[in-house]
């Protein structure tokens, strides 16, 4: 894995498809994987699954029903959760 980009959200289902979709066009040929830390109280979390299986590359989910610490903390969860050595929060 080349690259982690670690994306927090909150409430921001109908920016995730177009999201992931620009990701892929901007990375080349670079293995990517994309984790979303998401605190959301509405359908987000069901969103991002949903693109993940349409994605062509790797998208987790890490959904945090307690946040903890705010932005911060979801950078720093995110981060910890990355497959690579190099992480990029958008």
């Amino acid at each position: 894995m080349d690259l982690t980009i670690v994306v927090p959200t909150f409430n921001e289902g109908p920016n995730v498809v177009e999201l992931l979709r620009r990701i892929g066009d901007a990375v080349d040929d670079r293995m990517i994987e994309v984790v979303f830390v998401d605190d959301s109280t509405d359908d987000t979390p069901a969103i991002i699954e949903r693109a993940a299986r349409a994605a062509d590359f790797p998208v987790r989910l890490i959904h945090r029903d307690e946040p903890v610490a705010g932005l911060g903390g979801a950078v720093v969860e995110g981060i910890r959760a990355a497959n690579s050595s190099w992480c990029l929060v958008m």
